[in-house]
Parts: structure tokens; C-alpha cells; sequence
């Protein structure tokens, strides 16, 4: 058994009782707890503002991926680990050029009978 589900006996439960969840068990804990909190280092190009704070041309930013992965406007009831959860664009492997690729490895880990895939990028 995945070690956040120890955390959680309701979703735990709901697992057991639902195996098609497979696929979608897979990502959430992923969005929910992100094996990278942090982006690495990054600089503005050009001088931004972002919430009323302004940023330098140069400035040394970071993106906090754990953040972006419990954003209320991007996933309803953000703060809730939610095994059914569809729609479900995290983080926790990038994205774009800077998607990881082996982020396969867990769906083919812990859901190798799903009947669904994991998402791509």
C-alpha cells in the first residue's frame, strides 16, 4: 500500500472499494504532496508585477510548485486529497521542456492494471 494512503483511512477505503480509481489514485497524491516543492532558480527577464509586488528586471524568483498544486482557481477543494479527482493538471513533474519523463514510472508502479494511463504533459 502507497504510504500516503496510511495517512488517510477514508481514502484508503474508497481504493480498495473502487479499484477503477487506479489511475486517478495515482496522480493525486502527486498533486497532493509534490516530490518538488521548489523550482530551481530562475531570473525575470523583464521587470513584472505579480500581485501588486513588483519585480525587477534580474531578480532572482522562484516557482513553488506545492503552491501552484493547491491553487483554489485550478482545482475545486484544492486542500482535499481526492482519489476521483478528473481534472487534474498538477505540477509535480514540470511541464513544457521541463517535464520529467520518467514520471511514467509510478503509473506503471502502482497501477499497472488500471484500464487508464496516467496523463502526458
Amino acid at each position: 500500500m502507497a504510504p500516503w494512503l496510511c495517512c488517510s483511512s477514508l481514502s484508503s477505503a474508497r481504493l480498495r472499494n473502487n479499484p477503477a480509481l487506479d489511475a486517478t489514485a495515482v496522480e493525486e497524491p502527486l498533486r497532493f504532496h509534490s516530490p518538488v516543492e521548489v523550482s530551481t532558480e530562475r531570473y525575470a527577464r523583464e521587470q513584472t508585477e505579480i500581485a501588486g509586488v513588483t519585480i525587477p528586471q534580474g531578480a532572482l524568483v522562484y516557482g513553488i510548485l506545492s503552491s501552484a498544486n493547491r491553487d483554489a482557481t485550478q482545482f475545486e477543494k484544492a486542500d482535499v486529497l481526492d482519489l476521483g479527482r478528473e481534472r487534474n493538471r498538477h505540477l509535480a513533474f514540470g511541464q513544457g521542456i521541463h517535464y520529467v519523463l520518467a514520471m511514467k514510472r509510478p503509473c506503471i508502479t502502482y497501477a499497472p492494471t488500471s484500464r487508464s494511463t496516467c496523463r502526458n504533459p
